[in-house]
C-alpha cells in the first residue's frame, strides 16, 4: 500500500517497491477480468493510468466497487478506444452487492 501522493517518483527508485511493480504488471498481463475495489481513478494519477493501460492487454472485464457511481465514467474514458466490458457497483453496501451479484458465496 503506498499513500495518496501526485509525485511517485521517490517510490520507484526503491528496488523493492519497484519489484512489486514490475510483478503486478506481470500478473496484470494476462489477466482477463479485473476487479477495481474503492480506487476512484483519480485524473492525477498519471502512473496509475499508464500502469493500467500498458499491464492490461488480455483484459476483457473490468468490475468496479466503489460508493460513487461516476468512477465508471472515468474507466471508460481510460478503456475508450479498448473492447472491454465495465461494471459498476456503486453506492451504499456497494461490496455486499458486487459480492452478492457476481460471486457465489457458500457457508
Amino acid at each position: 500500500m503506498y499513500p495518496p501522493t501526485f509525485e511517485k517518483s521517490d517510490f520507484f527508485r526503491n528496488e523493492t517497491i519497484s519489484g512489486f511493480w514490475r510483478l503486478g504488471g506481470d500478473f496484470l498481463k494476462d489477466t482477463k477480468k479485473l476487479i477495481v475495489i474503492g480506487y476512484s481513478l483519480p485524473k492525477t494519477d498519471l502512473m496509475m493510468k499508464y500502469f493500467l493501460t500498458e499491464n492490461t492487454g488480455s483484459l476483457d472485464e473490468i468490475l468496479l466497487i466503489d460508493v460513487d457511481p461516476n468512477v465508471e465514467d472515468k474507466y471508460k474514458e481510460l478503456f475508450d478506444q479498448r473492447n472491454i466490458t465495465i461494471t459498476c457497483v456503486a453506492g451504499e453496501a456497494s461490496l455486499e452487492k458486487a459480492l452478492e451479484q457476481n460471486f457465489e458465496i457458500k457457508n
